[in-house]
């Protein structure tokens, strides 16, 4: 069994939607990989984190066995997945997006009158884990996002304890 959590996110207007999202992949008993994204982008930061989130997971069910000889190729690789798949489904979002250097674009008129380009609005942060062989645990992420490994410690002659906790 597994379970996700994904947080609400900075301060956001009642009934806002959360943008984030998740994705387990059991590969066979011994073997699994978790992910979570955190999207951003009123407009788009759901879409982003969706189609990275399938982008990343099919990547890694691929090159799984690799992941233990090559892990930083395998998720730099599924990273760049990602994000090619989130560009592409941001340009079709919009008739009137283009891409800019890579970038999707949109124009628009500032007080001035004089046409710009603006990014469009849509983006994700990401934490993956690999659990190899029941033993291993390979760790990868994108932007501000992160990972707390966590467990019980044994109680203390006084009596305390508590969780042991490690940062990624």
């Amino acid at each position: 069994s597994h379970c996700a959590y994904t947080h609400p996110g900075g301060s956001k207007p009642a009934g806002a939607k959360n943008q984030d999202t998740w994705f387990h992949l059991q590969v066979d008993e011994h073997n699994q990989i978790f992910g979570v994204l955190d999207g951003h982008g009123s407009d788009n930061g759901t879409l982003v984190a969706e189609v990275s989130s399938e982008a990343i997971k099919a990547h890694l069910a691929e090159h799984f066995s690799k992941l233990r000889t090559e892990p930083e190729a395998v998720f730099e690789a599924a990273f760049e997945k990602a994000h090619e798949a989130s560009r592409r489904a941001l340009l079709a979002v919009d008739s009137s997006y283009r891409s800019f250097e890579g970038v999707p674009v949109d124009d628009y008129e500032d007080d001035d009158g004089v046409m710009r380009l603006d990014a469009v609005d849509g983006g994700t942060t990401a934490t993956v884990i690999a659990l190899l062989d029941g033993a291993t645990l390979v760790h990868a992420q994108v932007g501000d996002s992160s990972a707390l490994l966590g467990g019980t410690i044994q109680p203390n002659a006084g009596g305390g304890g508590g969780a042991k906790q490690t940062f990624f």
